[in-house]
């Protein structure tokens, strides 16, 4: 009996010391993330132990020591000595802003030059972590994938064999719109006639954590082709650019922007940062900012293709290297300008030269010219470029080369048109021979599109003709007779004209010859 007691005993006593050091099992971290081609590393910066004492000290049996390699670190972010006061200033951390600047700072600790301190484990992003001992650990994105800014995740595995991170990516978009002037509408796509101004907005969104960095870059990169000439100018004396929180929202200071503009090249920098910290934006805002170019004599016709206007935002990304960037995708809007013409034929077809006309908006005009087509007045006529080979190009506001309001036909084009609008080819001379139209050639071009904008739909553009109360089309042949007819003979002032003085006058002298010749017969008779 005595013998089994001392058994027990020493059974009991060996239960103890084991139960005084439990190990703790084996956890697998999987890391979720959108970001794929990220990588992150895992820190343990406290070690799990479960011990009888943790157990009869508390519910959840689980109780933390300092990993060694990281004690120096932990003890100058907190400002505390030994494990216990560290341990209890970490557990004070309950608020998440402050967890999350006891990341940063940590890590900006870890990632030092010269720290000499290698990750725990690595993982890319999709994968999993395996058989890490428990602990508490800090998660780090340490290569961001593209147009992602870096994560950091504090982590406990406490008590479980497999945790997934959720990554939750502080990454600013950029949407690029152009504004439809038919219908006043905010879009992917335009068209306009020569001379316009073409609006353009950008919509980003403002970041969440600008307070892990010292410096933020959020910058607006846009481009415009050559058919656009941009009204942006260096230092935004003008206000050209125009920056909203929210699309009707309050307009941002230009204390907080900086626009730096090099021909159709230009940055929009916003002080982020500092805007929120001052009340003006709050993260996860839009932003909405405005600017124009003129469509110009460069643009392209639509059988030539479209204007385009790029842009994309550049952000920081990494809070421990304000140096440190990336950008978001490129976003493309387009603008189109379309042509008609305009061939001059008699009433069989044929081609014929000297005709002249004026072209407008509006109907209803009665343009006056001299006999050589020579306006009197261009109130309300659209000036054009002579091209010199039959075409003409609308002239825009202020062109400082030769202008014409007057285009000779033959056959012509003219270059610059804008679809949905109502244009009206007036004859101011008609040709040598000719009538002069009394009504002029209405034409109206339609069109849609594909790809964003980027091509035009199939069967398209068409354009709607009217002459003479005579509607043709929609037709894809963006081109028109315009026909005119001859003159006939007109009677002379007063009378009903010299005609029938010849055929009195045939008549008489026919009779006559009919008078002599019976006359020589009777006499030969006699």
């Amino acid at each position: 009996m005595k013998k089994m007691k001392k058994l027990a005993s020493i059974l009991l006593a060996a239960i103890m010391v084991l139960a005084m050091a439990v190990p703790s099992m084996a956890v697998d971290i999987t890391i979720s993330s959108d970001a794929s081609g990220s990588s992150y590393a895992a820190y343990r910066l406290l070690n799990l132990t479960t011990t009888a004492e943790a157990v009869n000290k508390g519910t959840t049996g689980y109780a933390y020591t300092l990993n060694e390699k990281y004690t120096s670190i932990l003890e100058e972010v907190t400002s505390k000595n030994g494990q216990d006061e560290i341990i209890s200033y970490i557990q004070s951390l309950t608020d998440g802003d402050a967890i999350r600047e006891f990341a940063d700072v940590v890590y900006a600790k870890i990632a030092a030059p010269g720290s000499g301190i290698i990750p725990d484990g690595t993982v890319e992003s999709g994968n999993v972590i395996t058989d890490m001992e428990q602990g508490y650990y800090l998660i780090v994105e340490t290569n961001a994938a593209d147009d992602t800014a870096y994560s950091l995740v504090m982590l406990n595995t406490a008590g479980q064999d497999g945790v997934t991170v959720t990554v939750k990516e502080d990454k600013p978009s950029l949407n690029k719109q152009i504004k439809h002037n038919d219908s006043d509408t905010w879009g992917v796509v335009g068209d306009n006639q020569v001379g316009d101004e073409v609006f353009f907005r950008t919509i980003t969104t403002v970041p969440k954590y600008t307070e892990q960095y010292d410096t933020y870059t959020y910058t607006i990169h846009d481009t415009m082709s050559t058919g656009l000439t941009s009204n942006v100018v260096n230092g935004n004396a003008n206000n050209n650019v125009v920056v909203k929180v929210g699309e009707d929202g309050t307009v941002v200071s230009s204390d907080y922007i900086t626009v730096t503009a090099n021909g159709n090249d230009f940055t929009v920098s916003i002080n982020v940062k500092e805007a929120i910290e001052n009340g003006v934006m709050n993260p996860g805002n839009s932003l909405y900012t405005t600017y124009s170019g003129i469509l110009n004599t460069d643009a392209k016709i639509c059988d030539e293709g479209n204007q385009d206007n790029v842009a994309y935002l550049e952000y920081s990304n990494n809070p421990y290297d304000d140096e440190e960037t990336t950008t978001t995708p490129e976003v493309k809007v387009y603008d189109w300008t379309f042509e008609m013409t305009a061939t001059k034929t008699d009433g069989d077809g044929n081609q014929i030269e000297g005709a002249v006309f004026v072209l407008s908006e509006k109907s209803g005009l009665e343009p006056t010219a001299d006999d050589d087509g020579v306006l009197e007045e261009t109130t309300d006529l659209i000036a054009l470029i002579d091209n010199e080979d039959g075409t003409y190009t609308v002239a825009p506001k202020g062109y400082v080369g030769s202008t014409t309001y007057t285009v000779t036909a033959g056959k012509i084009t003219i270059e610059g048109l804008d679809d949905e609008t109502d244009y009206y080819l007036y004859e101011t001379k008609a040709p040598a021979g000719y009538n002069k139209l009394k009504t002029p050639v209405q034409f109206r071009i339609a069109a849609e599109y594909i790809d964003n904008g980027s091509e035009l739909k199939a069967g398209n553009p068409t354009v709607t003709i009217t002459q003479n109360e005579s509607i043709t089309g929609p037709t894809t042949d963006l081109s028109t007779n315009v026909i005119n007819q001859s003159g006939g003979e007109l009677p002379e002032t007063g009378g009903i004209g010299t005609t029938i003085f010849y055929v009195l006058g045939s008549i008489l002298v026919l009779g006559a010859v009919i008078l002599l010749v019976t006359k020589r017969r009777m006499n030969v008779e006699k």
